[in-house]
């Protein structure tokens, strides 16, 4: 049996013991959503940013190939010189010339989302509100126990929430996990077989 293990801020590692077992985790924009970034401002709301393929052909950041870029940088203007900031990026860690394909050895995938506000507003009594959300198509072929890394937000007034949720025919049918709260700090975990899995998350910053 493999061990998966996702997270917010980190998708975790997947990991599957028969040769045949293959993993792929693909970003996408939320249904019915134009862009991953919204921010708004004083009743004011701007969509912004776009979800890129890290050139492995499928959407998946390379073994051990470093950081990429799923959401790269993107701002836009609020008032004044205050700009509401998002960026999405991942890593797949896979094992080190392993005997049997890396697809079906032990995985971890890392997704580091952010969400964050530089420069100053024009107003202090305007209202600032920034959300980065999209979510991890993940398709499994194999039997895996799996793990979610739910880190704690790092600056204060950050929410993330998630939700993991098992799909067939592009129907939700199981919820797997959630944090409904955004705090961070849990770590669920489980088993499950062979289907399309989808991590939904959130990242909110406001004052």
């Amino acid at each position: 049996m493999r061990v998966m293990f996702l997270c917010l801020v980190m998708l975790g590692g997947l990991s599957q013991l028969a040769p045949a077992a293959s993993i792929s985790a693909v970003l996408n924009l939320n249904p019915g959503a134009s862009n991953p970034g919204q921010a708004s401002f004083s009743g004011t709301e701007q969509n912004f940013g776009t979800i890129i393929d890290p050139g492995s052909g499928v959407g998946n950041p390379p073994y051990n190939g470093g950081v990429v870029s799923l959401i790269p940088e993107a701002s836009v203007l609020l008032d004044g010189s205050a700009r509401a900031h998002v960026r999405t990026d991942a890593r797949r860690v896979g094992p080190i010339n392993p005997p049997v394909p890396a697809a079906s050895k032990n995985q971890r995938l890392y997704l580091t989302t952010y969400a964050y506000f530089t420069g100053t507003p024009i107003s202090a009594a305007s209202e600032y509100r920034i959300t980065n959300s999209a979510y991890w198509e993940i398709n499994v072929f194999g039997n895996y126990g799996w793990s979610i890394l739910d880190q704690i937000p790092q600056f204060t007034g950050a929410k993330r929430t998630f939700r993991f949720e098992e799909f067939v025919g592009g129907v939700a049918t199981r919820l797997l996990a959630s944090d409904n709260f955004g705090n961070g700090g849990t770590n669920p975990n489980g088993t499950l077989g062979s289907g399309t899995y989808r991590l939904f998350y959130t990242h909110t910053n406001g004052d």
